[in-house]
């Protein structure tokens, strides 16, 4: 499963379009992509049917690749 638009939305505005691990400003229409401002909705506890908001963190791409 997948964060809903609504999580996903929330979760951007919590993080301020920020990564919410290193800070790095990001661009909304990235999301998904390679570049500057790319990000994606990264699960915290790297189970993807745990959906909550509380779960939900906004990362850049290098942030989000390093949890692979």
């Amino acid at each position: 499963m997948a964060f809903s638009d609504e999580t996903i939305g929330k979760a951007w505005l919590r993080a301020g379009g920020r990564c919410e691990r290193c800070g790095r400003e990001l661009v909304l229409k990235n999301r998904g992509r390679e570049g500057l401002g790319a990000w994606e909705a990264h699960h915290k506890d790297d189970n993807e049917n745990n959906d909550p908001l509380i779960n939900c963190q906004i990362l850049c791409w290098p942030c989000h690749s390093a949890t692979f």
